[in-house]
């Protein structure tokens, strides 16, 4: 009787010893909500071109392949799922592993799904890129080398992919060389920025291992409607890249004393355009000049314009710079003279004829022109040791005229 007491009481203690199996919760189960909880659609839109998932839907798995060299450790994809269900898709996920989403129905049930991403390698590869990694919008070049490319340019895409605005281009110009050299020109109106590059060939992509950086041309001068110019006429410029902003400007270079005249934009004497610049030659001195466009920091390349001064009816010597003799008026021979006279024009070898107060033998020297402005013109020459020693009168003949005697007397000492 004793043992079987025993053997009652130890039953009980390990029953009450033995502990309680832990409790799964299962989701609250509404009624008369949809149970309907599938991925419909699953893909990564951000890469070109998309990757579509497939889905099995037996077993709740989804395989989806992306292009060579796709970086897949920061992905959030497109999912689609059944009518009013959810789907945990808010983040990035990292899909070199498997992630997992979960799909809740509107009655609270829930399903799970595994998505195993692949890359596949390219039937074709990129060797060598040849080009800088700065291009100027509209007048860059760059190459690309590899194998495989095929002969069928159609079936070719280069895109950038701007890595501020995240703006896909696919690159208009494409040159198809041959098999293994692609070559590409930058278009006119794509944005200023940094790109990466991306190089399908079949719907299949590949990276370009070179990141990009668009700026804004170099102004191209182009051509001059016309090669002179009186100063109240209108030079137009002709070319391609003018920034019309205020970092525009047209700058005159003398090519006798070096002397530089700028026209910015805006202003009064210049009406600009990307292609075509208007600008009055008002304030430009008579003379020959290289003319070239700066824009952005930026200048073009010269080409030579003459503006030519308006010529007074009356030529007339303004003065002489006087010599450092205790005669202010005396020259020895070898010695230069300046004479200061109204406008003539910068192409003529103006005369100075020197006559004498006694005697009839008059001497000719050709002097140069050094300088104009609106009002005066600089005449520079060197006394020729063939004038003989006395004192002289002297006037100046140019372009068919004749001005009056000088009032001051010149000594040849």
């Amino acid at each position: 009787m004793k043992i079987q007491n025993y053997t009652l009481l130890l039953l009980l203690f390990l029953f009450s010893c033995k502990k309680d199996s832990p409790v799964v919760p299962t989701p609250e189960v509404i009624p008369g909500k949809s149970s309907e909880k599938k991925i419909t659609a699953f893909k990564f839109s951000t890469i070109t071109p998309e990757a579509i998932g497939i889905i099995d839907e037996t077993a709740k798995k989804i395989a989806i392949n992306v292009p060579y060299g796709t970086t897949i450790t920061a992905m959030k994809p497109v999912i689609s799922v059944s009518d009013k269900a959810t789907v945990n898709n808010a983040e990035a996920a990292d899909f070199s592993k498997i992630v997992v989403y979960k799909v809740t129905a509107e009655d609270g049930t829930t399903q799970e799904y595994e998505v195993t991403t692949t890359s596949s390698n390219p039937k074709f590869s990129i060797e060598t890129y040849t080009g800088p990694v700065e291009l100027e919008a509209g007048n860059g070049y760059f190459l690309l080398k590899g194998k495989g490319f095929g002969t069928d340019a159609s079936k070719i895409e280069v895109i950038l992919t701007n890595r501020t605005t995240l703006v896909k281009t696919t690159m208009p110009s494409l040159l198809l060389l041959n098999d293994t050299s692609i070559g590409l020109t930058i278009p006119e109106t794509l944005a200023f920025g940094t790109y990466s590059v991306q190089l399908v060939i079949n719907g299949e992509a590949v990276p370009v291992p070179v990141t990009l950086t668009i700026v804004q041309a170099a102004p191209i001068l182009e051509s001059l409607s016309s090669a002179s110019l009186a100063q109240s006429e209108t030079l137009t410029i002709n070319g391609r890249f003018f920034a019309t902003g205020n970092t525009l400007s047209i700058i005159f270079k003398s090519k006798t004393t070096g002397t530089i005249y700028t026209i910015n934009n805006p202003g009064t004497d210049i009406v600009a355009t990307s292609t075509k610049l208007a600008v009055k030659l008002t304030n430009i001195p008579g003379g020959t000049y290289t003319v070239q466009v700066k824009s952005n920091e930026k200048v073009s390349a010269t080409k030579d314009v003459e503006v030519i001064a308006p010529v007074a009816s009356t030529l007339k010597i303004l003065r002489i710079r006087q010599s450092t003799h205790t005669n202010g008026y005396g020259f020895y021979p070898g010695e230069g003279m300046r004479i200061i006279a109204n406008f003539i024009f910068y192409t003529e070898k103006p005369s100075i004829i020197f006559s004498p107060l006694t005697g009839i033998t008059q001497y000719l020297i050709k002097g140069s022109i050094s300088s104009g402005s609106m009002d005066e013109t600089t005449i520079d020459l060197e006394i020729r040791a063939s004038i003989p020693k006395g004192k002289y009168k002297i006037y100046i003949e140019s372009n068919g005229r004749t001005s009056d005697l000088y009032d001051q007397i010149i000594e040849i000492l």
